[in-house]
């Protein structure tokens, strides 16, 4: 697998799950991005799956929940931007 960029798409994914927009859908195990208002969600899973699947990870799914959070490498990544 190649390693990430961390794009301004990647970095906004990055800030959506700290502030815990992005969840799993119980049904077909999906992350998903939980929009504002009526807009409903979006699917982010490959963006989301890649992210937790670099070697460190940037996020991961505890398995007592179902919102992803950044590990301490995602946070890193948002913490110093876009390349």
């Amino acid at each position: 697998m190649a390693e990430l960029t961390a794009t301004e798409a990647l970095i906004a994914l990055l800030a959506d799950i700290r502030d815990r927009h992005v969840l799993e859908d119980p049904e077909t195990c999906a992350p998903y991005l939980d929009l504002v208002g009526e807009e409903g969600r979006a699917d982010v899973s490959r963006a989301v799956w890649a992210m937790a699947n670099e070697r460190p990870p940037w996020c991961w799914l505890p398995p007592d929940t179902l919102v992803w959070h950044l590990t301490d490498r995602g946070r890193e990544v948002l913490d110093r931007g876009a390349l």
